[in-house]
């Protein structure tokens, strides 16, 4: 007998929150003198481009983790946390606490896909007390961020391509599924579900 009914996905930057995670947390960090000032540059200069359409998203996403580079995992974890309690949970939309009761009671399994990164997302599993997300992961070795991630970031086809795999392993129908989100990035993976919930 399955433990679910059905699946339900959450885009995380502005669907579950106003704000974009990533960019919040960096901008913590540069008050925190974690990132060095030619860096902190160098990304703004990343976004430029991108906003320009003279690079794509997921090169832009790539370069901007590279600050993370030498960081202590336990160091990030401590930032995503206070980001998190002094900002980001007061900030989650109501609507978002309405709808995840209301799948709840439908015994719906509730997850997170973001290209978010896992220290954050996280955080908004236990805090919505909901039941796992999919995310971007920052490669570590020997307890420092190396500055990569692991495998591909959680965005655009490659959300699509996670979420076509989640469904097959969990004996999901897509034709059931629901999948919350503000952005036409995440078009691939919305026009695959009979439930497509456009965000804000």
């Amino acid at each position: 007998m399955k433990k679910y009914n059905y699946l339900v996905c959450f885009d995380l930057d502005r669907t579950i929150i106003p704000y974009d995670s990533g960019t919040e947390l960096a901008l913590l960090a540069n008050k925190k003198g974690l990132i060095r000032k030619v860096d902190f540059l160098k990304a703004l200069g990343w976004f430029a481009l991108y906003l320009l359409r003279i690079i794509k998203a997921t090169y832009m996403l790539r370069q901007l983790v590279k600050w993370t580079k030498g960081v202590f995992i336990g160091t990030l974890a401590e930032l995503s946390a206070e980001l998190f309690q002094n900002k980001l949970q007061a900030s989650i939309y109501k609507q978002v606490y309405a709808e995840i009761e209301l799948h709840r009671k439908n015994k719906a399994e509730i997850i997170i896909i973001s290209s978010s990164i896992s220290e954050i997302c996280e955080l908004f599993v236990r805090h919505l007390k909901i039941d796992g997300a999919i995310s971007t992961q920052l490669a570590v070795q020997n307890n420092l961020l190396t500055g990569e991630i692991v495998g591909d970031f959680c965005y655009h086809s490659e959300k699509k391509t996670r979420l076509i795999a989640y469904c097959q392993q969990n004996n999901y129908n897509l034709h059931e599924t629901y999948f919350y989100s503000d952005s036409v990035s995440d078009l691939p993976a919305m026009n695959l579900v009979g439930f497509p919930k456009k965000r804000n």
